[in-house]
Parts: C-alpha cells; structure tokens; sequence
C-alpha cells in the first residue's frame, strides 16, 4: 500500500513515515503543496496512492484556511467515492473548523498518532 504524507513539520513528518514504513506501507513524504499536487499526478499514471495524509494548510504555517487540503481533496474525490484511495488532513488550530465546514476530513494532530495506528 503506498501512503502519501503532506506535512510541513519535519518532527511530525518523519515520525509518520517510519510509523507508516514500520507497518508495511511504502512512504513518500512532501513538504509543500506544489510537491503533493506534483506527486498526486506522477503516481495517477501508476494507479495512485492508496492513502493521503496532510497538513490542512500544508506549506501555511499557523494558517488558519483548509484551502491545500480543499485542493488534493477536490483532485482526489473520485476515486475516494470509488474506494480506491482514502484521505485524512491534519491541524493544530482552528483550521478543523473551516476543514469541517467544507465537508474535508479532518482531525486534530493530538489524534493524529492514534489515527496512523488505526491504518
């Protein structure tokens, strides 16, 4: 299963990706948005990703917006409503509302371990 992982804090990122590598799952990891949307593109010529996992305003440092994750979220929602693929946006602050508001999944990053477990 290849995983992708968005996120800007390198702690956090690097700490998924081995969660993920130490379950079995192939890891790539990006940092800005352009990278995700980049590899979301390369790999749909390959069938894809299985799962994609981001900051919900990857590359906007304490943003209070959802619009990145609205972006892969929007180029990706086919094949989440055909099962192929799954997506999880993450935040620290308030941007959960306004993920929520546009119907994006969403979780807050104190679940965010718990959530990488459950994979």
């Amino acid at each position: 299963m290849k995983v992708l992982v968005g996120l800007h804090d390198e702690l956090i990122r690097k700490l998924a990706v081995r969660i993920l590598k130490t379950k079995g799952y192939e890891a790539t990891s990006v940092t800005t948005l352009d990278d995700m949307l980049s590899e979301i593109q390369a790999q749909n010529k390959e069938g894809g990703y299985n799962a994609h996992i981001m900051d919900v305003n990857l590359g906007i440092w304490d943003g209070q917006t959802c619009e990145p994750a609205e972006r892969v979220y929007n180029l990706i929602e086919s094949k989440i409503n055909q099962g192929k693929t799954s997506f999880m946006s993450v935040t620290g602050g308030n941007a959960i509302h306004y993920a929520q508001a546009a119907g994006i999944p969403c979780i807050e990053k104190h679940d965010f371990l718990k959530y990488l477990r459950s994979l």
